[in-house]
Formats: structure tokens, sequence, C-alpha cells
């Protein structure tokens, strides 16, 4: 009789632990670093959270603490472009994020836990963004465009997500860190053509370059030859002239000095000077009758 009282005391004295124990962990709490306690109660969130370091807490047993993170998320997402002619390219977009401790409570309450916030505001943002942009393009300028096609996701995507925050009024509340796009997929075969599109592409483009530059060095050299022409044609010209206008002084001289012939004897004159002629006459010397001297060429 003892021993079933002492066993009967032993099970009680158990089950009051195991109640303790039980009221004790609904009521003390504490938090990890890197993440911030929400506390609800019936459906309810309030305001104010339990931060990390703060040591335990005594809470009502009747509220929960949702322990969420606070340093920076990573999801991926597996999505598909598509292109105007409707080819289909698989990529896989990865977004960083992150929610500041005191924007916890109200995103919680409006749109609940990471894996809520990344289905409602990451997924369905991230497949209709890349289809919208992606439309755009055919599937050979997704190849040639990447940065460009790219460049316009992230933008259109970080619109989507903010505008659809503002409009629960979280605005600000989901920090965007990074949008990372790997490259769309296409078949191998398909990549292979495209490459060997843009490499002919390539050589066309170098092809008419050097043309280009050929023709206008042509060009260039035209234009000296044609101006090196016009300045022998001008010289040329130059030098008529002055023969012209020498020969017209020249026959002026000679008209004031006695004519051609006597410049032509002067011309020839050796300079000796014959001691007579036959008609008895002194060549090239003339008498100025205004005073009767006579003058005689100089000898050589």
């Amino acid at each position: 009789m003892n021993f079933n009282m002492k066993k009967i005391a032993l099970i009680g004295v158990a089950v009051v632990a195991v109640i303790g124990l039980a009221f004790v962990s609904r009521t003390v709490t504490w938090v990890n670093p890197g993440y911030v306690g929400v506390i609800t109660q019936f459906g309810s969130v309030e305001p104010i959270t339990i931060k990390s370091g703060a040591g335990p807490q005594f809470i009502s047993p009747l509220k929960t603490v949702v322990h969420l993170p606070t340093t920076q998320l990573v999801h991926h997402i597996k999505a598909a472009a598509a292109t105007s002619k409707g080819q289909s390219a698989p990529t896989e977009i990865t977004i960083a994020y992150s929610i500041k401790d005191e924007s916890w409570p109200r995103v919680y309450a409006t749109i609940g836990g990471v894996s809520a916030i990344n289905a409602a505001y990451f997924d369905n943002n991230v497949q209709q963004t890349l289809k919208q942009v992606t439309g755009n393009f055919l599937a050979d300028e997704l190849i040639q465009k990447r940065p460009e096609v790219k460049g316009k996701v992230v933008h259109e995507l970080l619109k989507a997500i903010e505008l659809g925050l503002a409009e629960k009024g979280l605005a600000g509340a989901i920090v965007i860190d990074m949008v990372a796009i790997t490259d769309f997929d296409f078949s191998k075969e398909f990549n292979d053509s495209i490459d060997s599109k843009v490499e002919a592409e390539q050589r066309a483009q170098q092809a008419e370059s050097e043309a280009l530059q050929k023709a206008t060095l042509a060009r260039a050299a035209g234009e000296v030859q044609k101006k090196i022409a016009d300045a022998k044609a001008y010289e040329t010209e130059l030098l008529s002239k002055a023969r012209a206008e020498a020969i017209t002084l020249k026959g002026a001289a000679l008209k004031d000095a006695g004519g051609l012939l006597e410049l032509r004897k002067a011309e020839r004159w050796d300079g000796e000077v014959p001691e007579f002629m036959s008609d008895g006459t002194i060549p090239f010397i003339k008498v100025d009758p205004r005073n009767g001297n006579s003058a005689a060429p100089a000898k050589k």
C-alpha cells in the first residue's frame, strides 16, 4: 500500500513538473541573434517586437512569439522568358532582400512570413515582368542585348514590387539589395547559330569599315593631287603672264634704245673694237647730235 502511494505521488510530481515546464515555455521566451520576435494573440499582431539580445522575456501563455529573420534573405526563382515570336527561354532570377526590424509586425500582419512574401511579391511579379519585357525582343536580341534586357527586367521588377508594397501601406518595409538574372538558356544549336550570325555581322561591319576607310583615303589622295595640279596650273599661268609682260617690257625698251637689230648686235659683240671698217665707220658708236659726244662699248 505504501509502495502504491509513493508511486502515485511520483506520478503526480512528474505531471506537475511537465505542466510547469509547459507553462514556463509559454511564458518565458528569448530571441536569437539575426531574428526578431513578433507577438500574436488569436490572429492579431502586436506592434511591439522582441529584439535579439534583450534576454528572457515573460509573456502571457495565451500569446505566441513568431521568430522572423532580420538578416539578408535570398530567393531563387525559376522563370521563362517569352520572345516576341513566342520562343521560350528558361532563366533564373535571384533576389536578395531584407526586412527592417520595426516593419516586421506590419509585414507579417499584411502579408505573412518569408514564404508568403516570396510567393506574393516576388514569384508572381518576376514571371509577369520577365514576359512583359522579353516579349519586345527577338530571340537573337535576347542574346546580343543581354545587358539591356536584364536592366529593363530589373527596373520593371523593382517598380512592380514597390508599387505592390505601397498599395498595402508597406512602402520601404522591404529593402531589395540585389537582383541577378542568369543568361537565357536557349538550346545549344540555337546559341551556336546566333553566335555565327553575330560573327558574320561583325565581319560585314569590319569589311564595310575598311572599305569606307579606303574610300576616304582615296578621296583624300584625289583632293591632294587636284590641289597639286591646280598649283602647277596656277604656276604655269603666272609664268606665262610674267614672260608675256617681260616681252612687252623688253619690246618697249628696245623701241626706246633703237630697235631689235641694235640689241642683237650688242648681244653678239665680243667686246673687241676693230681698227677700221670697210665703209670707214666704227661699230656701235653713236654720236649724240645734241652735244657731239660719242660713246663706244668698253672692252671685256
